[in-house]
């Protein structure tokens, strides 16, 4: 998925986090379930993003399969479930 929204997106996206390991994904207060444990979520970081970006890549996250869809409230960090 990361590779055709980057494709699509015609601009380089930072991958924040993928796979959490369980202590890790503790470490940062992440849901006792994440979907980050099970490999099945990304979170995006975009430094330069404005609210069209964040609405473009939130349709390519939808166009590419993406089950869930979140934006963190400081418009830079999009996550994407799987």
């Amino acid at each position: 998925m990361l590779l055709n929204l980057q494709y699509d997106f015609k601009t380089p996206l930072e991958l924040v986090y993928g796979y959490r390991d369980p202590v890790k994904n503790k470490k940062i207060g992440g849901a006792d379930k994440s979907s980050h444990l099970r490999k099945w979520a990304l979170d995006i970081h975009l430094p330069e993003s404005n609210k069209e970006d964040i609405l473009s890549l939130v349709e390519l996250g939808s166009k590419h399969g993406a089950l869930g869809i979140g934006v963190y409230r400081d418009a830079k960090d999009i996550h994407l479930d799987m």
